[in-house]
């Protein structure tokens, strides 16, 4: 009977354990269970968020990208139009600076029949020009442009007769009175010009005549012509030896 009775409370001892070994076991798995699906939701919360981001990232290069790719286009034209606009107008300035050097060349020394540009008559400096020119208003500053030129044009012939610079021509004793007046004068824009046009053309008047005066002609050297008040005349002796006559 005792046998009986301990056979039963063992085999109830290990009935008990393996019940409580399922209980435990069913429960480690329930729990087990629970987290992973727990885990699949945050996982599914997480991809659901990156597909949301991903979509607003994808709408906002769709809407803003093109806006902003359209504006850089654009400024980049304008960027090329204001270039094209600023090399334009520097070349137009480029050769309307060359057609008025070019004028100013051609008004001043003109131009050979080839094209090329022509050696003055008589070199002289920039200053020599101004100071001629002072000279000439002081002599004819209140005649015509063609007296302004034959003024010029004895000076000139003076020149280049006696081989002598201009300054020794127009500062020679007695010759040129109001010479000593040049430093405190400025000339006009006539007079100028008419010392340019001779300086680079040559005299309006044969080169043997060298003398002109105010009012009436020189009664020792022979009438050439009078142009407004001025009388301009030459020596003979000087006609004949240029002429070789």
């Amino acid at each position: 009977m005792k046998s009986y009775i301990l056979k039963q409370i063992i085999k109830g001892t290990i009935l008990f354990a393996v019940i409580m070994g399922l209980l435990f076991s069913l429960k480690y798995f329930s729990d087990r269970y629970t987290k992973l699906n727990s885990l699949n939701d945050s996982v599914r919360i997480v991809t659901e968020d990156k597909k949301q981001d991903d979509n607003k990232i994808k709408d906002s290069i769709e809407v803003e990208y093109p806006s902003k790719i359209e504006t850089a286009s654009a400024t980049v034209v304008d960027v090329e139009e204001n270039v094209v606009a600023d090399a334009e107008a520097i070349e137009e300035s480029t050769v309307h600076a060359d057609q008025e050097e070019n004028d100013e060349s051609n008004e001043a020394g003109g131009l050979n029949e080839d094209g090329s540009y022509m050696d003055p008559y008589v070199s002289l400096t920039n200053d020599e020009i101004y100071e001629f020119a002072i000279l000439v208003y002081l002599e004819a500053g209140g005649e015509s442009y063609e007296c302004q030129k034959a003024v010029a044009s004895v000076v000139l012939n003076r020149m280049v007769i006696s081989c002598l610079s201009f300054h020794d021509v127009i500062y020679s004793p007695g010759q040129f009175e109001p010479a000593d007046q040049i430093p405190y004068t400025d000339p006009s824009e006539s007079c100028l010009a008419a010392v340019q046009e001779v300086v680079w053309f040559g005299p309006t008047l044969p080169i043997y005549v060298t003398y002109f005066r105010s009012a009436y002609y020189f009664d020792w050297v022979e009438p050439y012509t009078c142009i407004d008040n001025t009388y301009f005349s030459y020596s003979e002796d000087i006609r004949m030896l240029v002429e070789g006559c």
